[in-house]
């Protein structure tokens, strides 16, 4: 079975798409994840986080998603101010 390095991972080939060009690409398996599979690694994490922030389990998993979305949001700010010095 051939297969395809990217990204520091392997995909088997499972098959050839023929390109209008008449190129041929190779068609690769990429295993998904459910919404519900990722949503659960979301809230894990959001959990972690906030106990390694603030020394406490949080009341919600709300708070914990709230903590972890404002941390995003004041770092995309601090990253736009530094945009904007430059």
């Amino acid at each position: 079975m051939h297969v395809i390095e990217a990204g520091g991972m392997s995909f088997p080939v499972i098959g050839q798409v023929k390109r209008k060009s008449g190129e041929t690409v190779p068609l690769i398996e990429i295993n998904m994840m459910s919404d519900e599979r990722w949503q659960q690694f979301v809230e894990e994490g959001a959990r972690k986080h906030f106990r390694e922030w603030y020394g406490r389990e949080p009341e919600s998993i709300q708070e914990a998603l709230d903590a972890q979305r404002a941390l995003i949001e004041s770092l995309d700010r601090e990253q736009q101010k530094k945009g904007a010095q430059a």
